[in-house]
């Protein structure tokens, strides 16, 4: 009797999943006028404004797979129903069957790790060690860097804020979810100090230099994997967004894991493995929604290779292609369950923000070629031009000699290239250069690979055992190193170095009294926010209008503000202040504190 309702209960399950498919369906084919009427029906107001052309755009075609998902497979589960009946029956004992597996490939993986740090040799360890020191004073040295916008927005707007709040608000994709969730743990312990904000960030780009070793040396060459993680350690622009308290980091590491992890089950049947891969996958997606495109490459890796024949341990093929769906749509449905309360709380800002709304055909070469160039610009500008021509040559290279320098039939950087190129033309994005920091970790191995790898086939011996490469390396190691020595003297110095906006906070705190107006640009306004919170002054004082007794006014010159231009304003543009009244009474690098009173 408990069989049949439990049997019951699941077809009912099924077939309301395969109306819910269908409705689906045939919404995506619908007009955006049709399903709009629709909606209006359920509004209070009878009007439903959240529901948007742009919005409908967007949901269209994930409204059309995902019905015809659920409708296939619901539909073949009650077409198959005495074999669906089998498995339900079945799957209490295939499920000890699973974790018992999973269990044993658990303790195969582990052992696998172990034995791969002990065989390397105590010379590769300590290489990574000192590695990861270097990574560690570059990133200390970096702390200095200014408090930005998109930091400062994150920890008032989310970090500061309770967990619910995290997971469920999304007004601004500056949310990176993830991430906020972690800087509210550690600021809970630390404090809300600006090194405590960044410390997530600083230890991701610190694990980067193992994780490129790994990466490399599964792809390449010990060699190469030296230098490409060395290179990892101090690349500039690496280096600075492994220091600000955003989550792109974060995604350049999750990259170089999922691809070694994705290398590890090419060649071995291992579930637990697959799992951490998908969750990972699902964890990167929570970060940053841009890790489609990591996670889309590394899918088309793995699909190619199962094309070209190059798996291992698998009993066939199809045992190989279920894997790769599986830990597909679970790393999928894991995503969706992790950002459920934002979708749910805020669904039309994270699906139908400004930010990722697609470009126009028209606009979208020129927006493109010019975000590329800006990209070049901010990634080599720390950086020799003969160095970046040499890391693009090295590029290259790998690429085009990937079958003689590597282990693998299929180049990654060409399952990149498609999946980017895909998307792009597909959705039309507009891509800001820190979008394609998800590369950043990849570009410097594959740059060593292209230099070393030639390297190597060099027939020469310098010394008893030495190579050109081998020579190549450890100078390249050797010069990274001892700059990295020298800076430490200078990190107290820098550590004690306070940013123009804590200054000019520190410098107010002295002068505020009650009906005083505090303001700055709309791109400064974060970062005082967060700094009058730290020193424990009333948020109050920060407005961008209203009455007054007197007003203090940041004006940062750099960006080429003005004090006009940051003044707060009665109607459209008038300024509320007297001009004539209006005295620099403090100068911090490049912002000026000018205090006004009331326009008469």
């Amino acid at each position: 009797m408990k069989n049949k309702i439990s049997f019951f209960v699941v077809q009912i399950f099924l077939v309301s999943f395969f109306l819910a498919g269908i409705f689906l369906i045939l919404a995506s084919l619908q007009s955006y006028e049709t399903l709009a009427s629709l909606f209006n029906r359920f509004a209070s107001d009878g009007e439903l404004e959240s529901f948007t052309g742009s919005l409908y755009q967007i949901l269209r075609m994930p409204f059309a797979l995902g019905g015809v998902f659920f409708s296939v497979l619901t539909g073949f589960l009650l077409f198959r129903w005495k074999r669906t009946k089998s498995w339900i029956q079945e799957f209490p004992t295939q499920s000890r069957q699973f974790f018992s597996l999973l269990r044993n490939d658990t303790s195969i993986f582990l052992k696998d790790v172990k034995t791969t740090i002990a065989n390397q040799g105590w010379v590769i360890n300590a290489v990574l060690v000192v590695g990861m020191f270097v990574a560690a004073i570059m990133r200390i040295k970096n702390l200095d860097i200014p408090l930005g916008h998109d930091e400062a927005y994150m920890y008032n707007a989310f970090a500061s804020r309770s967990f619910w709040h995290i997971v469920t608000n999304y007004h601004l994709p500056n949310n990176h979810v993830l991430l906020s969730i972690i800087i509210k743990i550690v600021t809970g312990v630390f404090g809300n100090q600006v090194w405590a904000l960044r410390l997530p960030t600083i230890i991701t780009g610190v694990l980067m230099v193992p994780a490129a070793y790994y990466f490399a040396k599964r792809f390449y060459s010990a060699e190469t994997a030296v230098l490409g993680s060395i290179l990892i350690a101090v690349f500039p622009i690496l280096v600075q967004y492994s220091v600000l308290a955003r989550g792109y980091a974060i995604l350049a590491l999750m990259t170089l894991l999922l691809f070694t992890l994705g290398d590890y089950v090419r060649v071995n049947e291992n579930r637990f493995v697959w799992l951490l891969t998908v969750l990972l996958s699902a964890l990167g997606f929570f970060t940053i929604p841009i890790m489609f495109f990591s996670f889309g490459a590394l899918y088309i890796w793995l699909i190619v290779s199962l094309i070209f024949n190059d798996i291992r341990s698998y009993k066939s093929k199809l045992d190989f292609l279920k894997y790769w769906l599986i830990s597909g749509f679970s790393a999928a449905i894991l995503t969706i369950i992790l950002y459920a309360p934002i979708i749910l709380n805020n669904f039309d800002r994270f699906l139908g923000n400004g930010i990722i709304a697609p470009l126009e055909w028209d606009v979208f070469p020129i927006t493109t070629w010019t975000r590329l160039r800006n990209t070049w610009i901010e990634w080599t500008e720390f950086v020799p031009l003969w160095i970046s021509l040499l890391g693009v040559l090295g590029l290259l290279i790998s690429l085009v000699f990937h079958k003689r320098f590597s282990k693998q039939k299929f180049p990654p950087q060409l399952a990149f290239l498609i999946w980017v190129l895909t998307i792009l033309i597909v959705r039309r994005p507009d891509m800001l250069p820190r979008f394609w920091l998800f590369l950043v970790a990849l570009i410097p191995v594959w740059a060593a690979a292209g230099i070393v790898e030639p390297l190597k086939r060099i027939k020469i011996t310098i010394g008893e055992k030495w190579n050109p490469a081998g020579v190549f390396v450890t100078i390249i190691f050797g010069i990274i190193v001892l700059q990295s020595v020298i800076a430490i003297p200078f990190l107290p110095a820098r550590l004690a170095t306070r940013d123009d906006m804590e200054l000019a906070t520190l410098h107010l705190k002295e002068y505020l009294h009650p009906g005083d107006l505090v303001t700055a640009s709309t791109a400064r306004l974060p970062a005082m926010r967060y700094y009058f919170n730290y020193y424990e002054i009333p948020r109050g004082y920060i407005r961008e209008s209203g009455k007054f007794q007197r007003a203090f006014i940041i004006v940062d010159t750099q960006k080429g503000e003005t004090l006009l231009s940051v003044a707060p304003k009665m109607g459209f543009d008038l300024p509320a202040i007297d001009m004539d009244t209006a005295q620099a009474v403090a100068q911090f690098d490049y912002i000026t504190v000018y205090e006004c009173y009331p326009a008469p």
